[in-house]
Formats: structure tokens, sequence, C-alpha cells
């Protein structure tokens, strides 16, 4: 007794729910990850997203391949004065100084010892710019009130610096 086993047809239509399921599940993948990169991003101060970030390591390595190197040094997670860091970003690229900007986050306890020793200035919860050349401090300027005048005083020297 022979037993025939037949191929059962599927139908067309599972093919295209199939298609359907699978184009779902691509777009709320990107649906969430792009909800999660806006969450992120949202949760990091602007300045912070435009200038490149570095930390203890590698600025000791932007020193030596660097004469000058301007550091902004902030709390990378305060979003409290973006409006005041949107005008201050808006200076640097006016004056075209971007590029000679990095960022450095002051909530990480490595790099605050490292500022510390290297420069002897606590950076804890504070907002500063630092200029250094020559792996020395040339100006140290915290950044509290009247901001618009303390930033056009150090683009200027930041000028002087480069001419």
């Amino acid at each position: 007794m022979k037993v025939r086993y037949s191929m059962r047809e599927i139908p067309k239509k599972n093919y295209f729910y199939l298609l359907v399921l699978s184009l779902i599940t691509v777009a709320l993948t990107i649906m969430f990850f792009d909800l999660y990169r806006n969450y992120h991003n949202n949760n990091k101060s602007f300045i912070s997203s435009k200038l490149t970030i570095v930390n203890g390591n590698s600025l000791k390595n932007l020193l030596i391949e660097n004469s000058v190197v301007f550091v902004y040094v902030d709390d990378i997670n305060n979003t409290d004065d973006n409006k005041v860091q949107e005008k201050f970003y808006d200076i640097l690229k006016e004056k075209d100084v971007v590029k000679n900007f990095v960022f450095y986050d002051n909530t990480n306890l490595k790099n605050q010892k490292f500022i510390s020793k290297k420069y002897n200035i606590d950076i804890k919860n504070k907002k500063m710019i630092l200029i250094i050349e020559d792996n020395k401090l040339i100006l140290r300027q915290n950044i509290k009130d009247d901001f618009e005048n303390k930033f056009t005083k150090i683009i200027d020297s930041i000028e002087v610096a480069n001419d």
C-alpha cells in the first residue's frame, strides 16, 4: 500500500499578508529608533550636539596635535540654557571658529580630575570656556550672566590667537 502525499497549495493572499506584516515591522522599527534618537538628543545640551565631544585622554591627544585648543566645559545633560548656547554657536559660526572648539563634559569624574590636576582649576558643576595654548591655560572664562559681551570678548581673543 502506497501512501501519496500531495503538497497543499498556499493561497496567494498569505504571501500578501506576509509582505504587509514585514513592511509594518520595518516601519515600526524605524519609528521607534527615531523616537529613541530624538529623546536621547533632547536630553543633551545644544552645544554638545554641535561640537566635538572630548574626554581627558582625547583632550591630551588634541593638545599634542594642536598648539591652540578652545574648550567649552559644561554638563552634557544640561538643557536649561540651550537658547544661550544657540546664540553662542551662531556667534561661533559667524566668526568662523567652530572648528577650533571642542566640548568637554564636566559630569564625568575622570574628566574633572584630569583638568583639575593639569591646570589646577575646579570644573565641577561649572560652565566655562578654556583657551589652552602649548599646554598652558591662557584664558579661563566662567559663563554666568551677560553672556553676549563675554562671548564676543572670547571670540575676539580667539581671532587674535588664530592670527
